[in-house]
C-alpha cells in the first residue's frame, strides 16, 4: 500500500492508503498445503478416531494411484494419435522427417558431448580418479535399470555387489531407503 497525503501543511494531516497492486485468480495452493499438514496432525492427534479418517485417505491415494496408472498406459496411444493427425494434416512430410533427424541427431551429440566429456572432466577435476572406469563399472546396471525398469537393488548388485557396490553408488549420491536396508542386512 502506498500512503497519500490529504490536506494542508498543518501538522495534522489525514493520511489514505491507496492498494497498490491487485489479487490474483486461481488456486490456494500454499493454503492448500498448511491446511493438508495441519488436518494430518489433528488427525494424528485423535489417536484412534482419527484412525479410521486416515485409513480412508489411504484407500483414496490408492485408487487413485490406480487411475493415474491406467492414465499412463493409455497416455502414449493417445498421444500417438494425435501426432499422427498432425502428420497427416502436414504437405511436406518429408521435411518433416528430415527435420526431426536433425534435431534427434543434435540432442544425441549433446548428450554425448556432456556425457562422455563434460561430465567425466568435472569427475576428474574433484576426485582425481578416472571417470571412465567408473562409467565403465556402471554400465550394465544403469542398462539393466534403463531397459527393464528395475529397482535399486538389482542396479546396485550390477555396480559390484555387496557392500562395495552400494559404497560406489552411495559416494556418488545415491540414498534410498532399500538401500539402506539391503545394505545393513549384507
Amino acid at each position: 500500500m502506498a500512503a497519500v497525503e490529504n490536506g494542508n501543511n498543518s501538522m495534522n494531516k489525514t493520511v489514505l492508503m491507496k492498494t497498490v497492486g491487485e489479487e490474483v485468480e486461481g488456486m490456494n495452493i500454499l493454503g492448500l498445503v498448511v491446511f493438508a499438514i495441519v488436518f494430518g496432525v489433528a488427525l494424528r492427534k485423535l489417536g484412534p478416531e482419527g484412525e479410521i479418517l486416515i485409513k480412508f485417505f489411504n484407500s483414496f491415494n490408492e485408487a487413485t494411484m490406480i487411475l493415474v496408472s491406467w492414465i499412463m498406459w493409455f497416455a502414449p496411444v493417445g498421444i500417438m494419435s494425435l501426432v499422427a493427425g498432425k502428420i497427416m494434416e502436414m504437405e511436406d512430410v518429408v521435411l518433416l522427417f528430415t527435420s526431426l533427424g536433425k534435431y534427434i541427431c543434435c540432442c544425441l551429440v549433446g548428450h554425448a558431448i556432456h556425457g562422455l566429456l563434460i561430465l567425466p572432466v568435472i569427475y576428474l577435476v574433484l576426485t582425481r580418479r578416472n571417470p571412465y572406469r567408473f562409467l565403465w563399472g556402471i554400465f550394465t546396471p544403469l542398462a539393466t535399470a534403463f531397459g527393464t525398469s528395475s529397482r535399486y537393488p538389482e542396479t546396485a548388485r550390477g555396480a559390484g555387489g555387496g557392500r562395495d557396490g552400494w559404497r560406489t553408488i552411495h559416494e556418488h549420491g545415491f540414498t534410498d531407503k532399500t538401500a539402506n536396508d539391503k545394505t545393513a542386512s549384507d
